[in-house]
């Protein structure tokens, strides 16, 4: 089993950069006292707190009662709903289950493509996803276990243990995201011989 441990240091720089980028609203009011005459203010826009060409964008619209539709740069869209508690009808996944969707799948990613590359005979790689949330409002992600299973023949189980190893610790944006934001993210897999090999 693999256990990620980084530092915490995701929320302590962007608090700086937030800082440093942009102001508290979304307007500010600059006086201009020093005229001599009655003070007057002006409307800043407000300032984004990227200064870089944005790599990622996405756009959610409101669909009426608690559903929403997210669509991505390429076109797809991803329907979004909420708790049944609130009016969700289950007409599309939770916020917080496409976050460990998209966690999922960036592991996933990785873990095949390195496994690929170090010349496995892998058939399959499921990634089963178990997350633990606060009881009390916000409601954040506190534990999140990550189970894999991969499929093939003779797969060795160090080359399984290093792949989930460099995904966790280099590649993985979402995992180590998270992982500095301060949940704790545990890592463990199992191999399976495949059918062809019976």
């Amino acid at each position: 089993m693999v256990v990620n441990s980084l530092p915490t240091v995701f929320l302590e720089r962007l608090a700086r950069e937030k800082q440093k980028n942009f102001r508290s609203s979304r307007f500010s009011c600059i006086e201009e006292a020093e005229q001599g005459s009655k003070a007057t203010a002006s409307l800043t826009p407000f300032r984004t707190i990227f200064e870089k060409e944005i790599s990622m964008q996405v756009d959610v619209s409101w669909q009426g009662e608690v559903h929403f539709l997210a669509k991505n740069q390429s076109g797809h869209r991803v329907p979004i709903d909420g708790p049944p508690e609130s009016g969700g009808q289950g007409r599309g996944s939770r916020p917080l289950e496409l976050m460990l969707m998209g966690l999922g799948g960036c592991t996933a990613f990785d873990v095949v493509d390195i496994l690929r590359k170090g010349r496995q005979s892998i058939d399959g790689v499921d990634v089963s996803i178990n997350a633990r949330r606060a009881e009390s409002i916000p409601a954040v992600f506190e534990e999140v276990d990550v189970h894999f299973v991969v499929v093939g023949s003779f797969v060795e189980p160090a080359k399984v243990e290093r792949a989930i190893a460099l995904t966790a610790k280099k590649y993985c944006s979402a995992s180590i995201m998270l992982e500095r934001a301060g949940v704790v993210i545990r890592h463990t897999f199992e191999i399976v011989q495949s059918n062809k090999d019976a």
